[in-house]
């Protein structure tokens, strides 16, 4: 099975995130001490990681594996560019054109 056909698989974003959330509230219920969770959820991840909450229609686009643009690399991060990313797309075999 490629990467492609088992990303085809997965279930959608906000599906992913209630389970997630589900699970950490869980996980809070039957553990009290966090240092002992398996799961965890902060709803903030995204923007305090990155220091900025990407857009969730670019996300997809990765997800989805569509071809890569100039326009959706700088969505998710204006520092990049598809040039600086060449040699990563080549290792990790994100399809092309």
């Amino acid at each position: 099975m490629t990467a492609a056909q088992l990303a085809a698989r997965l279930p959608g974003v906000e599906i992913v995130r209630r389970r997630s959330q589900s699970l950490a509230v869980l996980d809070a219920i039957m553990s009290a001490d966090r240092e002992y969770r398996y799961f965890s959820f902060d709803a903030d991840y995204a923007s305090e990681y990155f220091e900025h909450q990407p857009p969730g229609e670019a996300v997809t686009a990765v997800i989805e594996q569509r071809p890569l643009t100039e326009a959706l690399v700088r969505a998710l991060n204006s520092e990049r560019s598809l040039h600086d990313l060449a040699g990563d797309l080549d290792r990790i075999g994100y399809p092309s054109g």
